[in-house]
């Protein structure tokens, strides 16, 4: 996952039309335990406000963020997913790892 910007977000949607972004409180970490981030598309820079504002309301606090981050997911970046047993080698790609059957992949 990669942290982005909300105008970052807001020049993807002028861009492409849309885009699915994952919103988590900013002291959270994508790949905490306690919380996970929420994945939405948004077409346009009006939902946007909408759903931030929303999750915002809901889940930001003064333990877990007060601000939202956005993230987008390696897929929107073209990169591909490994497994994270067998990153060094490079040998197994995928879901197809017989260390962890898929698993450890991220």
């Amino acid at each position: 996952m990669k942290k982005v910007t909300k105008t970052d977000v807001k020049k993807m949607i002028a861009k492409e039309g849309s885009v699915r972004v994952g919103l988590l409180p900013s002291k959270m970490s994508p790949e905490g335990v306690w919380m996970s981030p929420t994945w939405i598309t948004i077409s346009n820079v009006a939902e946007l406000e909408k759903w931030t504002n929303e999750y915002s309301y809901y889940n930001c606090n003064t333990e877990t963020g007060k601000r939202v981050s956005y993230y987008l997911s390696e897929s929107q970046l073209g990169v591909a997913r490994r497994c994270e047993a067998c990153k060094g080698t490079g040998i197994y790609q995928g879901e197809d790892c017989p260390f962890c059957n898929g698993m450890g992949v991220r």
